[in-house]
């Protein structure tokens, strides 16, 4: 069963309307639109009663011309889904049956999606931008906080009494390797004193002597230390042991032993490390 109006068929579960006159049915959507029975004729159809007003004693061809006027003043759109010319008020195609019901509201629609979806990616890259924000602050004080204790590290050791004594160890190895005499004297302090291998001492006028000869005898010395070993003393910093082995090679001799130095500062050296004893074993 179709609708005569939208030529479409009026499903069972359709709202509809049947004409009390001539008893055609109509889906309700076409019956509102056309305002009334489709049928023509039926006293229902919104039509009869004006033509019969209308016509008076106009000829046929004066009828219809007065209906395509009638027809050229009502506005038409083109059906999205047939392509075809129907009425701008029209709520179904009257030839396909395509519904034209949220046409109206597809604008509407389109705005609120765009809307959402503005507001979203807004959303979306404020987020981003507070994550970044807070992993580069995060990242920056990270960084901060290493550099800043690694350089109070740093610090704190180069100010350590084992780093000083590590300084007069390597500047005692290249005076030898230097073969710098002045250097050398320079680590030693006035009541300094050497034992060899013996138990015999020597004191510091007659050891600067016999290294000034073997700096002047040799023509290349080279001295290596390894296994330091530094021991503050608990009672008084202001004597430390250190025990390394030494390897002492020249262009003449070859010598390996473990070496103790005793070392002592204060006001008279201006509190730096200065060798006052010597054991070679």
């Amino acid at each position: 069963m179709n609708c005569p109006y939208c030529q479409t068929n009026i499903k069972e579960s359709a709202d509809k309307i049947i004409c009390p006159d001539c008893h055609t049915p109509h889906h309700k959507e076409c019956w509102e639109e056309n305002k009334g029975c489709t049928t023509y004729g039926c006293k229902n159809n919104p039509n009869t009663n004006k033509n019969r007003n209308d016509v008076g004693n106009r000829t046929v061809e004066n009828i219809q011309q007065m209906l395509i006027n009638e027809e050229d003043k009502v506005k038409s759109i083109e059906c999205p889904n047939c392509k075809k010319q129907i009425e701008e008020s029209s709520v179904f195609c009257k030839f396909c049956g395509f519904s034209l019901a949220n046409k109206s509201g597809e604008k509407e629609n389109f705005e609120k999606e765009f809307q959402k979806r503005y507001k979203d990616t807004v959303k979306t890259k404020r987020k981003s931008f507070i994550i970044t924000f807070t992993s580069v602050s995060m990242l920056a004080i990270l960084l901060f906080v290493s550099v800043y204790f690694g350089l109070t590290k740093l610090n704190s050791y180069f100010n350590s009494e084992e780093y000083k004594i590590k300084t007069v160890l390597k500047d005692w190895e290249n005076s030898w390797e230097g073969k710098d005499i002045v250097k050398y004297r320079e680590l030693m302090d006035k009541d300094y004193i050497y034992y060899d291998k013996d138990g015999k001492s020597i004191r510091i006028d007659d050891k600067i002597k016999h290294m000034q000869y073997t700096f002047d005898t040799y023509k290349k010395i080279n001295l290596k230390i390894s296994n330091i070993k530094i021991n503050i003393d608990s009672t008084s910093p202001n004597y430390a042991n250190v025990s390394f082995k030494q390897l002492y090679t020249s262009d003449k001799k070859e010598e390996t032993g473990t070496k103790t130095l005793r070392l002592y500062k204060g006001e008279e050296n201006r509190n730096k490390w200065k060798i006052f004893r010597e054991y070679f074993e």
